[in-house]
């Protein structure tokens, strides 16, 4: 038997409202409530058993919309207003006296998902555009959801939320308040919503399988969904990454200092860290099977035939970069160049028109490796993945690099490591963006010796230094989640500087500034609420597009009195010559 849609819907209503639990009640009086991986666990324990074909990768679909590139539907909240309001506002005045519905709806999750896959293939966006079948008009899908489907009120809002890729509003809503205020928003700390039930929660409920193939590498969620159905008690699925499926990147902590940065391994029986490089460029994972080396470039290719290795299968991590085997800006000569340089097919010589393109290309830092001739290496030390790196990774100056890395010795004491590594890093910070740190002991996904990425951006009080000013402020609908705020709260603020300093105080120019970054993080509730209120009240001074400018009106004035007294005076002449002239 299915799994309905309205079944769904009240999973997503009772993980907004989660019920009390048996713990003892605290000092308000109230028992906590139930966690989420225990109400979605409740809700699998009541489903129809045997579950059909394909029903886990249904269900995590519409519970984790965001996820992957399947689903893109080109519609937001204004685009999918405009279409539901063409195919729910004629129909439904005109039943306005219609019996209401007594019985549930009977639409299961399949064949939702089924026509929410239909109506993402007509965007571009969506990977299933590339599908090549008839497709009907989205107001014929839409109106099949909506209207043929019967759904229920409930359902009907969590079918909207899935079509905008973002369950949030209903699984983690804004606060109960008496009015909508920033500060009154701002006053109740994000914490007091509902847990959120994360993806490797999710999975370890629904079958601990799914989450140890995520966990083991496979970080693509409709592939493990799929094998996950396939596994059975006496089959064991290989762990580790596979060609052609994502892999799960782990994410590093943050140092905020060079102790901070090391108190992670201090203590955990580990004798050295590695600070390795951290370049500033893209991340790419490169998969490759069958590999037959070579290069269409001149250069490299002999030295490539030379060294020639056997890799069957391998799939490595590296940082795209821009090179120049050309002089650098500043007469720094060949090598790597600034982050900036990079373009989305390239590198462009744009900036500097007069050097040769074919000085000016891409070049990979690789960093690590996760499968070498169908082995996993997930699992597998650091100090084992870099020397199979080494091993298979070949120096090809300008193409093919391997990133630089400092061994800080944690057995001679914690003071003699971090005097080393505050040397590291302030080498470091004059060439490249900051440190990855890794011991020697730590796995890919290590819980207990995770990266720690150290950057002087950071670090306060440390970094780059330039005058920047505040040019305008928004709403970020995943900060504002986060924050449990609405649109009346400012989330997001645009940065940028002056451009033209020099002509403004010497030469009273325009002001013109450019766009840098926008900043949504960084800063406490507190900070926040009294940004919003000096906005407005006014206490920062705004200066619109379109507000007169008083140096500007005073000039203004002053040629048009002068062109007007010119005019008087030309018109006193031509009437003293017409005179003479009578």
């Amino acid at each position: 038997m299915d799994v309905t849609f309205e079944s769904f819907a009240e999973l997503v209503f009772h993980l907004d409202h989660p019920p009390p639990s048996e713990l003892p009640a605290g000092i308000n009086g109230q028992r906590p409530p139930l966690s989420p991986a225990r109400i979605f666990r409740s809700w699998i324990s009541h489903l129809p058993s045997p579950l059909p074909a394909k029903t886990t990768a249904h269900v995590f679909r519409l519970l984790f919309p965001h996820e992957g590139n399947r689903r893109r539907y080109g519609l937001r909240e204004t685009q999918l207003a405009a279409e539901l309001e063409s195919v729910l506002a004629v129909e439904g005045l005109t039943h306005w006296d219609a019996a209401p519905e007594t019985t549930r709806s009977n639409i299961s999750i399949a064949e939702v998902d089924a026509l929410l896959d239909e109506l993402a293939a007509h965007s571009d966006f969506s990977q299933l555009s590339q599908t090549p079948i008839a497709l009907r008009p989205p107001s014929t899908i839409l109106r099949c959801l909506y209207r043929d489907a019967g759904l229920s009120p409930r359902a009907m809002a969590v079918l909207t939320q899935v079509i905008l890729r973002d369950l949030r509003p209903l699984l983690y809503p804004l606060a109960l308040i008496h009015a909508r205020h920033p500060t009154l928003l701002l006053g109740v700390p994000a914490s007091a919503g509902p847990t959120q039930l994360g993806l490797h929660e999710a999975m370890w409920a629904w079958e601990p399988a799914m989450a140890r193939l995520f966990r083991d590498g496979k970080g693509c969620m409709e592939w493990c969904a799929a094998a996950s159905e396939t596994v059975k008690d006496d089959y064991v699925v290989s762990a580790g990454p596979v060609l052609n499926v994502n892999v799960q990147i782990p994410k590093c902590v943050k140092g905020r200092s060079v102790r901070d940065a090391l108190k992670g391994f201090i203590g955990k029986d580990c004798r050295s860290v590695w600070a390795e490089t951290k370049y500033d460029g893209y991340r790419l994972i490169l998969a490759a099977l069958g590999l037959t080396i070579g290069s269409a470039h001149p250069m490299p290719r002999p030295r490539i035939s030379a060294r020639r290795t056997e890799v069957t299968s391998v799939i490595l991590e590296a940082e795209v970069v821009p090179y120049n085997e050309g002089d650098r800006e500043g007469g720094r000569g060949p090598g790597i160049e600034e982050f900036w340089r990079l373009q989305a097919a390239g590198v462009s010589s744009a900036m500097n028109p007069s050097l040769p393109l074919r000085l000016r290309h891409l070049c990979l830092v690789f960093f690590d490796i996760l499968h070498l001739n169908g082995k996993s290496l997930i699992d597998s030390a650091y100090l084992e993945r870099r020397r199979l790196l080494e091993r298979v990774v070949h120096h090809i100056e300008g193409f093919s690099l391997l990133a630089t890395r400092a061994e800080i010795p944690l057995h001679l004491g914690t003071a003699h490591a971090e005097e080393v590594l505050g040397k590291v890093f302030q080498q470091s910070c004059q060439r490249r963006e900051g440190l990855v740190l890794k011991a020697d002991e730590s796995v890919y996904v290590d819980t207990q010796l995770r990266w720690v990425k150290l950057k002087k951006d950071y670090i306060p009080n440390v970094g780059d230094c330039v005058d920047l000013v505040l040019l305008g402020a928004g709403w970020d609908i995943d900060r504002a989640h986060e924050l449990r705020v609405d649109t009346s709260v400012y989330t997001t603020f645009y940065v940028g500087t002056l451009t033209n300093r020099e002509g403004v105080t010497k030469h009273r120019q325009v002001p013109h500034f450019e766009f840098l970054f926008a900043v949504s993080y960084g800063m406490t509730r507190d900070q926040l609420e009294l940004y919003n209120a000096n906005i407005r009240l006014r206490r920062w001074a705004t200066k619109p597009f379109d507000r007169d400018d008083k140096w500007k009106r005073s000039q203004l004035m002053t040629a048009v009195r002068a062109a007007l007294a010119a005019i008087a005076k030309n018109i006193s002449k031509i009437r003293a010559v017409m005179g003479r002239g009578t």
